[in-house]
């Protein structure tokens, strides 16, 4: 390993093997922050440390979501999970370390993920700002992506029906 990593691993205060099984684009990353900031100014060590944490956080984060993954099945694979926000994946981890056994808790905190993700398609389909779609209740926004999920690619390619889903949607937001 070379003398960048082993730098990167000493600040962010974790063995070096640990980062072994870390993404090639990642400690490449890594090193750069490394190459980069002066390690002898605490100004900038804490700059390099700070960078250095998110990437071993975002990293630490797609690890755990192939366990995660692996526990809640097909309907949510690898990928899925780790287009996840931060947020909801830092909560499907926790879930997983806590319980993995308790794969309802896990696979709920993913659907939820999901539509979170997936309101912006609607948000954009019937023009309306996605803060607008975040701030309704939970369940009315999962209603919402559902109608949008069940019809959407059945009425994409014909205009009518599609015009028709917009207007069910939008009402669906005022209600």
């Amino acid at each position: 390993m070379n003398e960048a990593i082993q730098n990167a691993a000493r600040l962010l205060d974790v063995s070096v093997e640990s980062l072994l099984n870390f993404s090639q684009d990642t400690l490449n990353a890594m090193e750069a922050i490394v190459l980069m900031y002066d390690l002898k100014e605490e100004k900038t060590v804490m700059q390099a440390y700070k960078e250095l944490d998110k990437l071993w956080q975002k990293e630490v984060l797609q690890d755990a979501m192939k366990d995660v993954a692996t526990v809640i099945g097909f309907d949510y694979d690898y990928e899925t999970l780790c287009s996840l926000d931060e947020q909801t994946q830092s909560h499907l981890m926790y879930a997983y370390l806590n319980d993995k056994s308790d794969v309802p808790t896990i696979y709920e905190i993913a659907r939820k993920g999901v539509i979170k993700m997936e309101l912006v398609h609607v948000a954009d389909l019937i023009d309306v700002p996605l803060e607008q779609l975040q701030s309704l209740p939970e369940q009315q926004q999962e209603n919402i992506y559902g109608t949008y999920l069940f019809h959407y690619e059945t009425v994409n390619k014909d205009e009518e029906k599609l015009q028709k889903l917009i207007e069910t949607l939008k009402k669906m937001v005022l209600t």
